[in-house]
């Protein structure tokens, strides 16, 4: 048996465009069936933010950033009622009311604080970014600002049904590439 030259090298590039395809493909494959798993939640998150009061629009960055956290302390400028005695607490939709307010170092908070407020002597303060415990904070924000309900909580069932639709997804693809390779070997063109 002589060795081909011409034969091999032309099968070095079929394995290479091969492998290439493979290499490119397989994350594209994933990453759309994470698309499509994940839009249903998007989608419903996005329903919720809609219908969020202001304050709640406000706190939703930091509430997703302590929910979802990628250390267990992040560093944030958190918006608080201050009364006489320098106790603060979040501002929330009974404290503030949409308007503006600005900062001693030149800042513009959206929101004022509420009549009955500034009349007990209270006042809204930015605090200076300070580092947080994500998991603290985000208790905190659930149990002062949401109601109780985690960014989970809201999408859970539209986050079942997209990782469903995302397997769903998934196995059709890879049966619609057994196929075509299928044909293409058992009917060669």
């Amino acid at each position: 048996m002589t060795f081909n030259r011409k034969v091999f090298i032309l099968w070095c590039r079929l394995q290479f465009w091969s492998l290439l395809k493979a290499i490119f493909l397989t994350p594209l494959l994933f990453g759309s069936c994470a698309v499509v798993a994940l839009l249903p939640f998007s989608v419903v998150i996005g329903v919720h933010y809609h219908h969020f009061s202001p304050i709640q629009k406000y706190w939703f960055l930091t509430y997703c950033r302590s929910e979802f956290p990628s250390q267990q302390e992040g560093v944030y400028r958190l918006l608080v009622v201050e009364d006489t005695n320098q106790d603060d607490w979040f501002a929330d939709a009974e404290n503030v009311l949409p308007g503006v307010t600005r900062t001693t170092d030149g800042k513009e908070i959206p929101f004022v604080l509420a009549p009955k407020e500034q009349q007990e002597g209270k006042r809204l303060v930015l605090l200076p970014p300070t580092p947080q415990y994500n998991r603290y904070l985000w208790e905190s924000l659930r149990d002062q600002i949401y109601d109780g309900k985690s960014i989970e909580n809201m999408g859970g069932r539209s986050l079942d049904m997209g990782l469903k639709l995302g397997l769903f997804t998934l196995f059709a693809v890879l049966a619609g590439l057994v196929f075509v390779v299928l044909r293409r070997r058992l009917f060669p063109a």
